[in-house]
Formats: structure tokens, sequence, C-alpha cells
């Protein structure tokens, strides 16, 4: 390539004025960043890097490479010649006008080729030489530049941990545009794609992951996307949590731009999952009757509020199932024919889910509860169909905007029966059954753990998933308490649930949560049948109901066998739990790595226990890994699975 000299400045002065607009386009981002107390020149690789650093490289060859992410200079000795979006700002008469002339004059007729040098920094490039090509391919809006990349690779700390899982990730899909901002998502990805982070992913489906990233992108920053807390693809993933990946290209950009703008309050929320959920423990309860009377209903016998449910499996074997059926039942006994309910069983694809809904809407429903976790992708997608419907899921720490979430506080029932175990121990050993590494399950196995700590301080609790032979595992122990599943299956002489005490295979139970799913049901259902309360909340807010102990959702059940004194003990620390004098998770809380919270911090917050993940110091064992969890425990780990302390 020729470049062009000040002696051939009158060959170029007809592109002076594309290096004019160029310029304007500089200055205008200049004077923005001044104004907003930002950097107005572009970044300078060697500021951000420590010598150790600087040193850690490798090389990634001669490859296209996205100039949206080209973002600054390597050296200082070009970055104040441009703005911080790579538009000249030099006067129009320099020498660097015209060779930056020149050098569009070359790519118009000829085409650069000669690859820039670069450096990649977290995702990011700088550029050492070339800076002049890569203001005008960005002028003339080239997606990509050819570039000679070497890679300068960073600490590893928890900073940099996604950081590292994206360098996995381009070993098997080399794709430098999907850049997510949280961990385990590239995992997430690949699991939804059906492939692995270890093996090359085929190169026709790395191209139409890369078409449908590009054409998801687009919409997404046409609707203000830069705007939110998070990027494109974090956005991206949420997208394909809901809708299949097939969709993004098989269907036109108008209903691409439709579906988007249906899920927009859900990608706001998505941005901020913490600070978005509103946690409604106490929605306003007056008697609906009176309210009936005072006010005028907006349901009547004449015209219910009618009202969907939907069942996993059947309440002839599933003892969640059964609860809920029966939770739906005394909701439409109790609310005196206001309400009009039904429920669909065996609710448990994709298919059969939007059937029920479908179906439930025409029927005339306004409200439809979904009782299970593994419904919430879907039922989300629903939602954004059916916004004159209110959705609710049985669900904990899920965010969203368009499904209300709710569930009880279990974590309560658990550490009173955490008390009760250590009570019948007599060797500081319980074992702890339970299903899968979601949100719910470890704020209940803590619980639990931290109430036997309160009767036996050298009581250990050993957990076993719903995999583990721990009956193998609880004879060579010498553990005979043990801490079962909630709900008893109907039909079954299988008596493995609550505290139970197994010895010579003969079983004893003590005691066992109780679910009273109706009043949980008239709780929720009464505001909206007397008008007083509609659960609409703002468009970058989520609301879960949680309620427990103290709205009489939840209860305990024992064995009438039990000392005076253990009952005693188990109703003293129930009516401090009911009058929230007290929580399991008070004062000093230690990990099984590390102390959480130092002694006299306090509580640890309602927000902190739904999104517990890490298990309490007496317990032993730790969360299994992914690839060990049968199908339903991967389904449902997609949508509240937990990345434990110890794979943090």
């Amino acid at each position: 390539m020729c470049y062009t000299s000040s002696t051939d400045r009158r060959e170029v002065k007809t592109l002076i004025e594309d290096y004019i607009n160029a310029k304007k386009a500089g200055d205008r981002q200049f004077r923005q960043d001044v104004n907003k107390n930002r950097d107005p020149y572009l970044p300078v690789l060697d500021d951000l890097l420590t010598t150790e650093i600087a040193n850690n490289t490798e090389p990634v060859g001669n490859i296209e490479i996205p100039l949206s992410l080209v973002i600054g200079t390597k050296t200082k000795s070009r970055a104040n010649s441009f703005a911080s979006n790579f538009m000249p700002i030099a006067d129009k008469n320099s020498e660097f006008a015209y060779k930056w002339s020149s050098l569009f004059e070359y790519q118009i007729e000829s085409g650069i080729t000669d690859p820039v040098k670069a450096y990649e920094y977290m995702g990011m490039f700088y550029i050492e030489e070339g800076n002049k090509r890569v203001s005008v391919m960005k002028y003339l809006g080239n997606p990509t530049i050819y570039a000679s990349v070497t890679r300068i690779l960073p600490k590893r700390t928890p900073e940099t941990e996604v950081y590292y899982e994206f360098l996995d990730f381009y070993n098997v899909a080399p794709i430098y545009e999907i850049h997510f901002t949280r961990k385990g998502s590239y995992h997430k990805l690949a699991r939804m794609m059906q492939m692995n982070m270890t093996d090359k992913w085929p190169s026709d489906l790395v191209r139409s992951l890369e078409g449908a990233y590009f054409r998801f992108s687009k919409v997404f920053y046409e609707n203000g996307g830069q705007n939110l807390d998070f990027s494109a693809a974090d956005a991206f993933l949420k997208y394909l949590s809901i809708y299949s990946f097939d969709s993004v290209l098989d269907i036109s950009g108008a209903k691409l731009e439709n579906r988007v703008h249906n899920i927009w309050n859900e990608l706001l929320v998505e941005s901020r999952p913490a600070e978005s959920m509103v946690l409604n423990q106490d929605v306003e309860q007056k008697n609906y009757i009176l309210n009936l009377l005072s006010r005028g209903p907006s349901y009547s016998e004449d015209k219910p509020l009618k009202i969907a449910f939907l069942l996993a499996g059947s309440p002839s074997v599933s003892g969640w199932d059964r609860e809920h059926e029966a939770g739906r039942q005394y909701l439409q006994e109790t609310m005196n024919g206001i309400v009009e309910t039904w429920s669909y069983v065996d609710c448990d694809s994709e298919k059969e889910i939007v059937a029920a809904v479908e179906d439930a809407i025409e029927k005339g429903a306004k409200v439809v509860f979904a009782t299970s976790a593994a419904h919430f992708n879907t039922i989300v997608r629903c939602a954004a169909e059916h916004k004159d419907v209110i959705f609710f899921d049985c669900v904990i720490n899920t965010s969203s905007n368009l499904v209300r979430t709710y569930y009880g506080r279990l974590f309560e029932v658990k550490f009173l029966l955490g008390i009760l175990a250590a009570q019948l121990c007599d060797n500081h050993k319980i074992a702890y059954l339970t299903d899968y590494p979601i949100y719910g399950t470890i704020s209940n196995l803590n619980a639990f753990a931290l109430g036997a700590a309160a009767i036996d301080p050298q009581i250990k609790v050993h957990v076993y998933w719903v995999n583990d032979d721990w009956r193998k595992e609880i004879k060579k122990e010498n553990i005979s308490i043990i801490s079962g599943y909630d709900v008893e299956e109907p039909n079954s002489e299988n008596r493995e649930f609550g505290v139970f005490k197994l010895e010579d295979d003969k079983i004893t139970n003590y005691g066992a949560p109780i679910w009273n799913w109706g009043k949980y049901y008239e709780k929720i259902v009464a505001p909206i049948a007397n008008g007083t309360f509609d659960y609409n909340i703002n468009n970058d807010q989520s609301l879960f109901l949680w309620w427990g102990l103290s709205h009489d959702v939840l209860n305990i059940k024992v064995s009438k066998d039990l000392s005076y004194y253990t009952r005693k003990t188990l109703s003293t620390y129930k009516d401090l739990l009911k009058k929230e004098l007290i929580s399991p998770f008070d004062g000093e809380l230690r990990s099984q790595n590390m102390v959480i919270r130092k002694q006299k911090s306090g509580r640890l917050s309602d927000h902190k226990i739904i999104a517990m993940d890490w298990l309490n110091d007496n317990v032993v064992g730790e969360m299994p890994e992914y690839e060990s969890l049968d199908e339903h425990g991967k389904a449902l780990f997609e949508i509240s699975g937990i990345i434990g302390e110890k794979q943090q």
C-alpha cells in the first residue's frame, strides 16, 4: 500500500469533505465526553497494564475482528488524534488529515487488505499499528477489520473468571462478539445449543449462532439496549430462555422486534435482578366480604373471577401436586362463588403448558397459577403474549416483570425440624436428603443445620442428593436420624419424609412440614377478587410473594410420641419465628470455606437468604455438578440453579 505524502495533497483535496464529516462526528463525541466528565480521547492499553500482565501474552493469529470491540490504542502516541469513537479530531489542513483521506481513497478504490496490529485484552481490542485504517473503516460502517492479534492474559481472579470462561468458549466457537457479564453464562449457552465447552462446535452451527446473535443484537440496540445495565449477550441469553434459538433466524424482522418489545421489561428486570425484586410479604389483607359490601365487588357469582391452575404431574401420583390441588379446592370453596377454578394435570412439557394456557384463556381465565419451577420459562413466554392475564409461578429466585412468583418460607420450618432432629440424635450425626442444587433448597438445608447446631454444637449434617446412594452411606456413617423429603407421596407406603428414624429397616416419623396452599391462594386471590390489589408493579421490577409461619401458610406437624420438653422447645422456637424475634440467619454465619457474616452483623436480608449459594460449616458434603443431574434436575437448574461457593 502506498500512502499520500504532503507533495500529493492536490490529488486528495476532493476527499477532504469526507474527512470533515468524520471530524464532525469526532468533535461531537469529544464535546459529549467533556460535558459528561469522561476522557474524550481513546483509551490507552499501556496505561491499564502492569509489566507483569503486559508480558503475559499469547498469539491469536490473523483474524477478522469486530470493529465494535476496537476501543483504543496500544500506546499514547496516536490516542489524542481521535475522539473516543475513533473518529479523527485533527485539523482538516494537517498532515494527519491528508493521510486519513488517502487511506479513505485507497479503501474505496482497492480495499485495504494489510492487517492492522492489535492487542486483545479482556475481550476488547487496542491498536498498535493501523489506527487510521480502523478510523476509516469505522467511518464507512464496516463491521470488521483484518488484524494480526496478540492476546494479553489478565491475572486469574474472581473478577476475571467470566473472561476465562469466554476463552474456553472461543476455543470451541470462535465468536468474539458474544460477551457475557455473568459467570456460568457461556456454559448455559452451550447447553442451550446442546454442545459443551470442550469439543469444537460444527462450523455451520457457529455461523448460525453468529448470525442469530447479530440479528438479535441489532434489534436490541435499536430499542435502546445500550442504556441497560447488561450486555446484548446477556439479553440474548434471556431471549433464548423464553423463545427458541431457531426462531431468531426463522421469523421476520418485524416479529423478532415485536417479541423483543414484549419481553423488554423482562430484560430490564434481568439487568439488575437483586435490586428489582420486590419482596411482598404483607399484601394488605382486609376481609373480602366486608370489602364487597363497602366497595362493590369486582367479581360476583354471576361474573366470577376465573382462575386456572397448571400442575406438572397428577395429584394421584405427586404429593406436591396433590397439595396444590387441595389448595385450589379450598380456594374455590372459601371464596363463596365469586371465583371459578379448574386445573390442568400433567403439564410437564412446553407443548402441554402452552396448550393449557391457551385453553384457559379461551375459557375466560384472568389468573393463571403455574405450580412448578419447571413451568417458568414457558409461562413467561405465554405472559408476554397475553398481558391482560395475571400469571403466577411457584418458584424462588427468578426475576420476571411478566410473571409474579411465590413460594413459602420453608427455611423457617426446616430450622424447627433441625432442632427436632438434634434432640432425637445421640451420635452428633444427621442425614439430610434433598433433590437438586436450586435456590431455596440451600437456605432450607442451612436453616436445618443451624437449628440442629442450636441444640448440639457438635452436630454434623450429612447431605445426600437425589442420585446419591444414601442408604449405603448412612450405614457406613452409623446415621439413624434422617431429614427426608417434604411431602408424603399419595397412596404410598414410603414413609421417608419429614424427620424420621431408620432403625433395622423400620421407619418412625417424628415431624414434617405442613403446606397450607389453600390459605396461600386465598391471600393472593382475595385482593384481586375484591378489587383492592391487582399485583401490577413498575416496568423495571419483579414481584416475589414469600410467606411463611407468620402468615399461617406453613406449619410443622409433630408426633404425639415426642416428649413434653421436645414439643415445648419446638413451640417456643416456633413462636419466636412467627413473631420475627429470631431468624436462623441472625448474627455470625460461617460457610464451609469462609466467614459469611461477622458477629453482631444483624440479620441476613431476605434477598440474601433467597440467593444463598453456600453450605453451612457443619454440613458434610457439597453441591453436585451439573453433569451429574438427571434431565429433570438439569431443566430446573437452567431456571433456578446455583453455582456453589466451591465452584466459584
